[in-house]
């Protein structure tokens, strides 16, 4: 997978290649109050996914924190990234399907 939401990734071999800055997607406010990793996270099909994931805990609704840095250090972010970018296997299948190479 190589994510458009992340300013990295990883090459076959495990070394860090960086993006275009400007090519890299920004991360999703949604109506709900909640960040996503992107606005296709945000598709009806899609947000079972994420909710089973965490991303949908009121803990991590922006106004039940103090800064945005909070939501994506959390462990349902840091899992997240670990499934995208070293056990694509476990990843989201729309994160597959829009990011895989």
């Amino acid at each position: 997978i190589k994510p458009q939401c992340m300013m990295y990734n990883y090459d076959k071999d495990g070394n860090k290649v960086m993006h275009d800055k400007d090519n890299v997607k920004g991360l999703a406010y949604i109506a709900e109050g909640y960040i996503l990793p992107c606005c296709w996270c945000d598709q009806r099909e899609e947000r079972k996914d994420f909710k089973e994931r965490g991303f949908f805990d009121e803990s991590l609704k922006l106004v039940n924190v103090d800064s945005l840095e909070e939501v994506i250090m959390s462990d349902t972010w840091k899992a997240w990234v670990n499934d995208v970018l070293h056990d694509p296997v476990n990843a989201p299948v729309l994160c597959k399907d829009k990011c895989g190479v």
